[in-house]
């Protein structure tokens, strides 16, 4: 079980990786992999830029990474 949940917090870690490098590739949002992964990463996004100050950088998927790896840090899961 504790493996089951180690991959999911990976595959995770890296959708929001990938959508965060993906802001820099394609600053529109128009590319095919932004607007496939915005519908499973905005949910959780938005919340987290409401509570960091408006700037032109978007850091929030870099903050659930490492809010991910925190999680496994604290409870060593994998």
């Amino acid at each position: 079980m504790l493996l089951i949940l180690s991959i999911v917090i990976q595959v995770v870690e890296i959708v929001f990786l990938v959508f965060f490098v993906m802001q820099f590739v394609d600053p529109s949002g128009n590319h095919r992999v932004t607007v496939t992964l915005k519908p499973f990463v905005e949910p959780i996004l938005a919340p987290i830029r409401g509570l960091l100050p408006a700037n032109s950088f978007d850091y929030a998927a870099l903050i659930v990474v490492l809010l991910l790896n925190i999680v496994r840090w604290i409870f060593p899961i994998a």
